[in-house]
């Protein structure tokens, strides 16, 4: 499976959606379906800053955790500060990749019960 990755400052991430991600996700926007809304508002730069920030850190943790290595984790400013506003979009639909990805088990299992009942 080819997960997708972003390039940050020179460093390749890999974007992962985690259970830990949905969580912080689900604080922060109330939920999955309301991250479009926040990513395309007022607030869209700092949300796609913090989201590829969260995303990227799972993969970080993932490694972090598998390899006992100690790889530092992005903050939303570091993205902020290392990206221009030109690369935001792709880097959104990155985001976006890995949430489809990571979530597509779960919008077939619900895909799935509507068509039984």
């Amino acid at each position: 499976m080819n997960r997708p990755k972003v390039k940050i400052g020179g460093t390749e991430y890999e974007l992962v959606l985690t259970t830990a991600a949905t969580k912080e996700i689900n604080d922060k926007f109330g939920g999955l379906s309301k991250l479009g809304d926040s990513i395309s508002g007022s607030e869209g730069i700092e949300a796609a800053c913090w989201l590829v920030a969260l995303l990227a850190n799972q993969g970080i943790r993932r490694r972090n955790l598998f390899s006992q290595t100690k790889e530092p984790e992005l903050t939303a400013e570091a993205v902020e500060i290392l990206t221009t506003p030109a690369e935001l979009p792709d880097l959104t639909m990155a985001c976006v990749d890995a949430i489809k990805m990571d979530s597509q088990r779960l919008v077939e299992s619900e895909e799935e019960l509507g068509s039984k009942n």
